[in-house]
């Protein structure tokens, strides 16, 4: 990696240690910021740092494949003749922290892009965040594949909305919506998230770290 990106990625560890000291910064995080309750008079906010329980991507083109680049998930499209990824999109699972019982102040998806796929220079990416509802693992029973995925429930609104240019770094989400309508339609501790970008059967296709990439691969400080 370029002396750039990880002088980027140490200063974005910095600011995330300043103000939520959480450590290290996770390639994939949530942010969440809780008020909870405690009298009529008085209230207190509670902020938690959530790393994916899972995380991985499907492939339209591979409908029976279980991912296999442990340390990316892609999200877009790829006109490429030989990988013939087509359609992918990105599935996570977040495990709630059991004071979430009130209401959400605020949630930030937070995953570091590490390439771009474009036959179109400079163009951004729009990719949206919405909740899903379905059981999945990575590589265990029932592995995600684009053909289970296709059993699962989108919950189409609300959604969080971000266009993704082509400079990797740090991309944030502001998933304080989704994740309140998650809690209070009573879906559960385990929040299914999925991604997925503009499709118009041209090349352009972002990928993003996975929570299984290492510091020492990723360039993050432990």
């Amino acid at each position: 990696m370029s002396n750039d990106i990880n002088q980027h990625k140490y200063q974005s560890n910095s600011r995330f240690l300043l103000i939520y000291t959480c450590i290290p910064i996770a390639i994939c995080t949530i942010l969440l910021v809780l008020m909870i309750f405690r009298t009529a008079e008085k209230a207190k906010s509670q902020s938690s740092t959530l790393s994916p329980l899972a995380d991985s991507y499907v492939s339209s083109g591979k409908k029976d494949q279980v991912s296999d680049r442990a340390y990316q998930m892609l999200v877009g499209y790829d006109a490429d003749s030989i990988y013939k990824f087509e359609e992918t999109q990105m599935l996570l699972r977040f495990q709630l922290p059991t004071t979430t019982t009130n209401k959400i102040e605020s949630a930030k998806l937070t995953l570091y892009l590490t390439s771009t796929f474009t036959t179109q220079r400079n163009v951004s990416l729009n990719i949206k965040v919405q909740q899903i509802i379905g059981e999945w693992q990575e590589k265990g029973n029932p592995a995600l594949t684009w053909n289970l995925r296709q059993s699962f429930t989108v919950i189409v609104s609300p959604e969080a909305t971000s266009d993704v240019p082509t400079a990797n770094g740090l991309y944030t989400w502001d998933v304080t919506a989704v994740l309140q309508d998650w809690i209070n339609k009573n879906r559960g501790t385990i929040v299914g998230l999925i991604l997925t970008g503009d499709v118009s059967n041209v090349e352009n296709k972002r990928s993003f770290f996975s929570k299984d990439c290492p510091n020492t691969d990723c360039g993050i400080p432990g």
